[in-house]
């Protein structure tokens, strides 16, 4: 069985902007903020017993950092310019865009991204992207059917699997980002 690991990017913003080297492609392409960083961070013990066959990022820095951050072992990876997000591709998410003809775009850059790098999977790879809110959402969309709204948690992490049709094993989990929940908490709780 073929699986698919989506991760969004940790949060990014402009503090850090001095203290990394790098050329920006545009005013959106930004670096990881410490909470980023410290988020990505904790996505290496989700991973640290997978091997990935194939990982995509988008050439965004905040994607690309995060990618570092986690740390994850694989056998091939790229890094992709047809998986950035692209200022206000979301309908209804940023400032009420309603732009159809924006619509169709993302959603031939998708549908590009999946005839392109995940129409040719062999079965039981293992694949890791590491992209955008949006783009997940909208590549969700494609290969499901389903839409899942308009929000993915920073470093939120999304699996597929594929036998016969991509099927959602879950969505946008990000248990990973809390601390374990101390027991004498959850204690107070109990009938006892």
């Amino acid at each position: 069985m073929t699986t698919l690991y989506l991760v969004r990017h940790g949060e990014a913003g402009d503090e850090r902007i001095n203290a990394v080297s790098y050329e920006p492609k545009n005013e959106y392409d930004k670096p990881l903020t410490e909470l980023g960083l410290a988020q990505a961070l904790k996505l290496g013990p989700v991973f640290k017993e997978t091997l990935f066959d194939r990982s995509f990022t988008s050439d965004y820095f905040r994607a690309m950092e995060t990618y570092e951050q986690m740390g994850v072992q694989t056998q091939s990876h790229q890094v992709l310019p047809q998986i950035r997000e692209l200022y206000c591709e979301c309908i209804g998410k940023n400032f009420g865009n309603t732009d159809l003809a924006e619509f169709k775009r993302q959603k031939q850059r998708v549908q590009q991204f999946i005839d392109a790098y995940l129409s040719d999977l062999s079965q039981n790879e293992t694949v890791l992207v590491v992209a955008h809110g949006c783009f997940i959402l909208y590549l969700l969309k494609q290969l499901t059917g389903v839409s899942f709204g308009h929000e993915v948690t920073h470093t939120g992490v999304t699996c597929l699997t594929f036998q016969d049709g991509w099927q959602l094993s879950f969505f946008n989990e990000s248990s990973h980002l809390y601390e374990p929940v101390d027991p004498a908490i959850t204690a107070l709780f109990s009938d006892g």
